[in-house]
């Protein structure tokens, strides 16, 4: 039993090409050699990472600078913007309370044609109002004035309806644009001057206020009650929080302006545009670019802040995917740079293997040729002198095969070949031999075979494979086989003897399937 297991691991040894014995052996040779290659390429592959993260940290140190500038460009024209209206604000205020000197010469006409122009020059103010301090006894006077300047329904009134019974109150004397259900608005009293601030709007919108006195800022001096209750006529600009900032201005993705008033030590948010990045993924990774800017003003004392989170967004993809790319080829490179005198030798193995194979096989079929069958012929011989290994010889002559190639042509024919060659792969061992030696001349060496039966048993099963009809597209055909069968070393101690005995034998079967038509698609001969 042992004999035989020995015997089969040598034959399984000898049937891989030589080519692949040898390069088994020199990857064996070699392997301590390629210990130190694996550190050069393990060092190269560093050395590269290293060069690669410091690339792509000066390319993001850079673009960092640029949305750095970006931001700092984008928060400055939203600044100057901003700083511009609240100068033009306070110039429409100091203008409109100008042009009232006192309250005896206050004209409600006048008054109402100088802020439609202020309204049409100006398109971010929302409205104009002047308000006029009176005592409980100036009520009555006040009431008529009005009502004969053009507002027959003036009264004065508190927000709750009735008239306050403080000895002096502020009622709204003149408001543009009116609103809707201004009679309900217009002589609203007040207890204290118009004070400026933030307030919100009828239609839900946020706005604030700048007011002050009205003339060109001149005192009135020894009047005791002026000093005490105030000037007799104040103005106000009320203007909308979100027409302070940029109209059809586009920030950057990520960014966000907010506006705010400063009160009493504290910060009320007026508006806000834009929307930060969310996911604490592009946070932990990326910078958030913060400025805050105070616009200090008496009458307008806002804060700006301009706030940015970076992320993918900002990063130009086409740049880092194209440095990615040329570290990728740099990192090729060197490798094929390391690999170039191994990849010359792993050439020169592939073209001897290539040539071998062009050598030993048939390139039609793809079997084993005539010279690979003798020498495996001869080396089972030798085998045989030293471990007493027998084998056999099938030689296979297909029947009707010229007919094929005279009626259907040679491209038929060789598909015909191309089946039977198949067919005769799937049935054999994996360890027999299949070789084609001629036009339709097929041989089959059995190694490991006891006895001439076991060689017929075998050559019965390639017989029943081949007689099968064979299917294409020129259309069915039933070729058959003619086999003689040779056996080592009862027929022959040589190759041309064991060929010429199996010839013989395969031609003996093929006149006795002429002299006998009714037989079947294949038969074989042996001693």
């Amino acid at each position: 039993m042992i004999h035989r297991v020995g015997v089969a691991i040598r034959m399984i040894w000898r049937k891989w090409p030589s080519s692949a014995r040898r390069y088994t052996v020199d990857m064996r040779k070699s392997h301590f050699a390629e210990l130190p290659r694996r550190q050069l390429y393990g060092g190269v592959i560093i050395l590269w990472l290293l060069v690669t993260a410091a690339t792509l940290a000066l390319y993001l140190t850079s673009s960092l600078r640029a949305m750095q500038l970006q931001f700092h460009h984008v928060e400055s024209a939203v600044y100057q913007q901003i700083a511009a209206r609240l100068v033009t604000n306070e110039a429409v205020l100091d203008s409109f309370a100008a042009i009232h000197g006192s309250a005896d010469s206050f004209d409600q006409s006048r008054t109402r044609r100088f802020a439609r122009r202020i309204l049409q020059r100006y398109p971010h103010l929302y409205a104009l109002q002047v308000s006029q301090r009176v005592s409980q006894a100036e009520i009555a006077g006040l009431e008529l004035r009005m009502q004969r300047s053009g507002l027959p329904r003036f009264k004065v009134h508190g927000a709750a309806g009735a008239v306050p019974s403080q000895a002096v109150v502020y009622p709204l004397i003149f408001t543009e644009p009116l609103p809707a259900g201004f009679d309900r608005i217009i002589g609203t009293a007040a207890l204290a001057p118009p004070a400026a601030g933030p307030l919100t709007l009828p239609d839900g919108g946020i706005a604030y206020r700048i007011s002050r006195r009205a003339g060109a800022g001149e005192q009135v001096a020894g009047d005791a009650f002026e000093q005490a209750y105030g000037a007799p006529l104040h103005v106000s600009v009320l203007i909308r929080a979100e027409a302070l900032l940029p109209q059809n201005f586009v920030l950057p993705q990520g960014m966000r302006l907010n506006l705010g008033y400063r009160q009493a030590g504290t910060m009320l948010p007026l508006y806000a545009i834009g929307q930060l990045r969310s996911g604490w993924l592009q946070q932990l990774l990326f910078p958030n670019l913060r400025q805050t800017h105070d616009l200090d003003g008496q009458l307008q004392p806002f804060v700006l802040e301009c706030e940015w989170q970076l992320g993918w967004g900002d990063v130009d993809l086409p740049v880092v995917l194209a440095l990615l790319l040329l570290a990728g080829l740099a990192l090729l490179s060197m490798l094929l740079l390391g690999r170039h005198l191994h990849l010359l030798d792993t050439r020169r193995v592939e073209r001897e293997s290539e040539l071998y194979d062009l050598a030993i096989h048939d390139p039609l079929t793809g079997l084993f040729n005539r010279y690979y069958l003798e020498r495996q012929l001869r080396r089972c011989i030798e085998e045989h002198q030293r471990y007493h290994a027998r084998f056999g010889v099938a030689y296979i002559d297909l029947d009707r095969f010229k007919p094929v190639n005279d009626i259907y042509g040679h491209e038929t024919g060789d598909q015909v070949l191309r089946v039977v060659a198949a067919r005769l792969k799937n049935v054999v061992r994996q360890h027999d031999t299949v070789a084609r030696i001629g036009g339709d001349e097929f041989v089959v060496l059995f190694e490991g075979v006891d006895s001439p039966q076991r060689v017929q048993e075998l050559t019965h099963d390639l017989g029943e494979a081949l007689a099968q009809p064979i299917r294409l597209t020129a259309g069915i055909f039933e070729i058959g086989a003619s086999t003689g069968v040779a056996f080592f070393p009862d027929d022959g101690e040589s190759v041309d003897q064991l060929l010429l005995v199996a010839d013989k034998l395969m031609y003996a079967a093929k006149q006795l399937k002429k002299r006998a038509p009714q037989s079947v698609g294949a038969a074989t001969m042996s001693r």
